[in-house]
C-alpha cells in the first residue's frame, strides 16, 4: 500500500510538473496582438516605410499617420520606452532603404524615466510582449522583472479589431480629465538620453532624418508642470543635437492645442486631435 501511494504521489508530481511547463510553454507562443501584427508588418513591409513614426502611445494614438504623407508606418506602441525604440530601429534599418524619416515623441511625464518600470510592475507586461512576441531581449535591468510577467501578461487585443493598415490605433471618447497617474516622475533622464544618442547615430549613418516632438497635452496636465522640468527636455535635446542633427519641437503648451475636445484623457488625443497634429507636424517640418 505504502508502495502505491508513493508510485500515485509520483504520478501526481509528474503529472502538475508537465502541466506547468506546458502552461509556461504555451504562454510562450506569440498571440495575435498588436505587436505581432506590427512585427510582420515591419518583417514584410519595411522595405517601403519612408516614414516611420515611433515611440508610445502618445503617437500610437494620438499622431495620425495618414495625414504624414505616403508610405508612413505607426511602429508605436503603447507603454514604450526608448530602449525598444532603438533596438528595432537597429533590427530594420540597415533594411529600409527608402526611409527618408524617423519621428519620435519627448514627453515632459514620460519619456526617459529611468524608473519607470519600477514604480509600476503592472506594466511589466509590456517589457514581456517585447520579449516574446518581438524577440528583444530583456534590458539588464528588468530582469527583476521576469517573475511577474507569466502573471500579468494579457493578449492585448486583436489588431484587425483595434488598428489600421497603418498601425494606428483611433481614440475618440471626449476627454474625461487630467488621467495622469504619472505626472510626477523625474522627467527625461540618462535612459532616454542614451538611446536616443543611439538613434540619431543610426540616421546619420544613414542619412535619414530625426524628427523629436514633445507632443500637446491638455490643462489638466499642465498644471501639473513645471518651468524647470520643461527646461531640463530643452537642454538635453540641445546637448544631443550638438553631436548630431536632430530636430526638435516642443508642443505641450501650444495654444492650437488648448480645446479640451481634442483629447481623449489629459495626455493624448483622440482621432480630431491625432489629425490635426500630424497635420502640424507636416507644415512646420515641410514633410
Amino acid at each position: 500500500m505504502k508502495e502505491f501511494l508513493i508510485s500515485v504521489a509520483i504520478t501526481f508530481l509528474m503529472a502538475l510538473g508537465i502541466a506547468v511547463v506546458g502552461g509556461m510553454a504555451v504562454n510562450q507562443l506569440p498571440l495575435d496582438n498588436v505587436y505581432t501584427f506590427k512585427l510582420k508588418y515591419m518583417e514584410e513591409n519595411c522595405e517601403e516605410i519612408k516614414t516611420l513614426v515611433m515611440g508610445h502611445s502618445q503617437f500610437e494614438w494620438g499622431l495620425n499617420p495618414h495625414a504624414l504623407g505616403d508610405s508612413t508606418f505607426m511602429l508605436a506602441m503603447s507603454g514604450r520606452v526608448s530602449y525598444y525604440d532603438e533596438a528595432l530601429l537597429r533590427r530594420y534599418l540597415p533594411r529600409m532603404h527608402k526611409l527618408e524619416t524617423v519621428i519620435m515623441p519627448l514627453h515632459y511625464s514620460f519619456d526617459g524615466f529611468d524608473g519607470f518600470y519600477e514604480n509600476d510592475k503592472d506594466r511589466a507586461a509590456f517589457i514581456y510582449h517585447y520579449y516574446r512576441d518581438m524577440g528583444i531581449p530583456y534590458p539588464k535591468h528588468f530582469y527583476h522583472y521576469i517573475p511577474y510577467h507569466y502573471k500579468m501578461l494579457k493578449n492585448d487585443g486583436v489588431p484587425r479589431d483595434s488598428m489600421d493598415k497603418l498601425g494606428y490605433r483611433k481614440l475618440t471618447r471626449k476627454f474625461a480629465g487630467a488621467d495622469t497617474w504619472w505626472a510626477c516622475n523625474q522627467g527625461a533622464q540618462g535612459a532616454y538620453r542614451a538611446s536616443l544618442t543611439g538613434i540619431a547615430r543610426m540616421c546619420q549613418e544613414k542619412g535619414v532624418r530625426l524628427i523629436v516632438v514633445t507632443p500637446p497635452s491638455a490643462q489638466a496636465f499642465l498644471n501639473m508642470t513645471t518651468e524647470s522640468k520643461i527646461q531640463k527636455l530643452h537642454d538635453m535635446m540641445d546637448s544631443v543635437a550638438r553631436e548630431y542633427p536632430v530636430e526638435y519641437r516642443n508642443y505641450l503648451v501650444d495654444s492650437a492645442f488648448r480645446d479640451n475636445n481634442l483629447y481623449y484623457d489629459a495626455t493624448h488625443l483622440n482621432l480630431t486631435g491625432a489629425t490635426l497634429f500630424a497635420e502640424r507636424l507636416v507644415r512646420d517640418f515641410g514633410l
